[in-house]
């Protein structure tokens, strides 16, 4: 949890630094990811398919998110397995269309879901994701 706070504090200050700042009211949710490939499968091609594929299918489904993956750069992160991703939603609006107030999928969530299901199993065929959540953050 300390890691996750010095990596949270960071992404923002890196943000200030490049005059990007987040929202008031937005939200982050940083997942922690262990990549594992399935055989055949290279990491380019995984990434290749989530930065090009997979992240701008769920940003349409879900107008008013944004998704990144990061990978890990120092400490025990820097393998080529180890990943996270992060979604920054703009507003409590965004938020309470796709999400109840413990960060679970509403009815509005699943149905973005759904309509991203095609996309998520062409990942599914690519990789095994051990996903930890770290949970959401208020700005």
């Amino acid at each position: 949890m300390k890691r996750l706070l010095i990596f949270t504090a960071l992404l923002l200050f890196a943000g200030i630094v490049f005059g990007q700042t987040f929202q008031k009211g937005s939200f982050l949710k940083i997942h922690h990811l262990t990549i594992t490939l399935k055989p055949g499968v290279t990491m380019d091609q995984y990434l290749e398919f989530t930065i090009n594929t997979f992240i701008p299918e769920f940003e349409k489904h879900f107008p008013g998110v944004k998704a990144y993956i990061m990978q890990g750069g120092s400490g025990d992160h820097t393998n080529d397995t180890d990943y996270a991703s992060l979604c920054y939603i703009e507003s409590a609006e965004v938020f309470n269309k796709y999400f109840d107030a413990k960060g679970n999928f509403n009815e509005g969530g699943f149905a973005a879901i759904e309509k991203l299901s095609p996309t998520i199993e062409k990942l599914q065929e690519l990789v095994i994701e051990d996903r930890k959540e770290y949970g959401w953050m208020i700005l």
